[in-house]
């Protein structure tokens, strides 16, 4: 899993969660460039990504770019949650959108059902 937020807190707190509950964290980005380079060398199954990032990109161009390399579960997990961007979010087929304020254990649920669907698959 990759981590892409721009609040380093939520970041380790949200790493803390999921490496609490079994997963495992490839990397965290607070930029769209380190995203970008992280989703490459890792190729994560699933990626936890904010919308608001350092620098001139956004979460939602991010994954516009990752999704057109490959196909990846990604979850949005932002306080942008207007119209517009809910609509591009919805666009881009996001595995799901948890607004924040979010619960830890509301991420963790969804990266605990990625992770059987992954098995799943490979089982097949």
């Amino acid at each position: 899993m990759l981590i892409v937020e721009d609040e380093m807190f939520v970041s380790w707190g949200l790493e803390a969660a999921l490496v609490e509950h079994g997963h495992i964290v490839c990397g965290i980005a607070q930029s769209a460039e380190e995203a970008l380079q992280l989703a490459k060398a890792h190729r994560p199954d699933l990626i936890f990504m904010d919308i608001g990032l350092f620098g001139p990109s956004d979460g939602l161009e991010v994954a516009r770019r990752i999704l057109a390399d490959r196909p990846t579960r990604i979850v949005f997990s932002s306080a942008w949650n207007d119209p517009r961007t809910l609509a591009v979010i919805e666009e881009l087929g996001a595995y799901a959108n948890i607004p924040k304020p979010c619960r830890e254990a509301d991420l963790v649920a969804v990266a605990d059902r990625a992770w059987r669907e992954v098995l799943s698959a490979t089982a097949s």
